[in-house]
C-alpha cells in the first residue's frame, strides 16, 4: 500500500515518520509523490486547521451596505521558512450582471489570536450586492514561498535548485452567511 506525501516532505522525513504509523520498510518515492511501503495510512504533515467563529454585521444589509466580517485568527499566517500560509475570505451569492456574485479576498499575515476585521464594501468589490443569500467561508492554505526564477544553493553554484513543488488544497476554517434585502 502506498503512502502519499502531501506537503513537501522529503524521503528522510517520511522515513522518520514511517515507524510511528507502523511501517518498517524504507520509503521509495515515485514521480507522482507516492511513497511505497508495506502498509499504512496517508501521512499529512500539517495538523488539521483550528476553527473559529465568524461574526457578520450589520443585521440588516442593503444592496449598497458595507458588510463587516470579524473573527479571531486561529493560526499564524504569513511567511515561515520556505512556506507561506494564506487565509482567504470566499463569498458567493446571487449572480446577475450588475451585482457582485462571487469573490475571493486574500487576507494579510497575522499572528494566531489576533482579532481580524475585514469590511466588504460593494463599490470596492465592483458593484452592489444582489438581493438574496450570500454564503461565505474562511479558508487556510500553505504554498511554497519562492520568488521568481530558480533558487541557487550557493552564490557560485552552477546548477539552480528548483522551488519545492507542493500545494495544499484550501481547507475551510469557518463558514458564514448573510442575507441582502432591498431597502
Amino acid at each position: 500500500m502506498g503512502v502519499r506525501v502531501l506537503s513537501g516532505m522529503t524521503a528522510a522525513s517520511v522515513a522518520l515518520a514511517l515507524p510511528a504509523v507502523g511501517l518498517a520498510a524504507a520509503p521509495m518515492i515515485d514521480p507522482h509523490g507516492a511513497v511505497t511501503a508495506s502498509r499504512g495510512p496517508v501521512l499529512d504533515p500539517l495538523p488539521a486547521p483550528r476553527t473559529t467563529h465568524v461574526f457578520v454585521g450589520p443585521r440588516r444589509i442593503g444592496t449598497h451596505t458595507s458588510v463587516l466580517v470579524r473573527f479571531r485568527q486561529p493560526m499564524t499566517t504569513g511567511y515561515s521558512g520556505d512556506e507561506r500560509a494564506i487565509e482567504a475570505l470566499e463569498i458567493s451569492g446571487p449572480s446577475r450582471p450588475v451585482c457582485i456574485g462571487s469573490r475571493r479576498i486574500l487576507l494579510g499575515a497575522a499572528p494566531a489570536g489576533t482579532m481580524m476585521r475585514h469590511r466588504l464594501r460593494p463599490r470596492w468589490l465592483g458593484g452592489r450586492w444582489c438581493t438574496g443569500l450570500y454564503r461565505g467561508r474562511l479558508t487556510y492554505q500553505v504554498e511554497p514561498a519562492c520568488g521568481p526564477g530558480p533558487i541557487r544553493a550557493m552564490p557560485a553554484a552552477p546548477t539552480p535548485i528548483a522551488c519545492p513543488m507542493f500545494i495544499m488544497a484550501p481547507r475551510t476554517i469557518a463558514t458564514f452567511h448573510f442575507r441582502v434585502t432591498a431597502r
